[in-house]
């Protein structure tokens, strides 16, 4: 449960840092997205690193239970999806990124990240407190 409580603090900070960046600064957000476009060889680096980190967090929290927790695993079996998907199927990733220049779905995964951060900040301070 400490690998639990620690990812958990770990990707409330994070998606609370990305959705608030996301939600209040579209424009260079847009930016940063185009170069991963443009530019196969950063797309592929950032992957393969998106690749190592969810390997590495699907050793440390491989943890299927009805509860919360498991919002930790999945999390890390999206990473590691993510990463191999833009390392062995580049063009299937440049979609799911391409989809980043509609404006809804843009906005609704900027507060999507936010209300997972809440919600796993919530329930580790719950479970600490316990």
């Amino acid at each position: 449960m400490d690998n639990t409580i620690l990812l958990a603090h770990i990707f409330s900070i994070y998606l609370a840092i990305t959705g608030i960046y996301l939600l209040f600064n579209r424009q260079q957000a847009m930016i940063h997205i185009n170069v991963m476009l443009d530019k196969e060889h950063v797309l592929w680096l950032i992957s393969f690193f998106t690749t190592f980190l969810g390997s590495v967090l699907v050793c440390l929290h491989n943890i299927w239970v009805l509860g919360w927790p498991v919002v930790i695993t999945l999390l890390a079996w999206i990473m590691l999806a993510k990463g191999v998907s833009g390392v062995f199927a580049p063009a299937c990733f440049k979609k799911l990124l391409f989809m980043y220049q509609n404006k809804t779905f843009y906005y609704i995964i900027s507060v999507f990240c936010i209300v997972l951060a809440v919600f796993l900040a919530v329930n580790c301070y719950l479970l600490v407190r316990g």
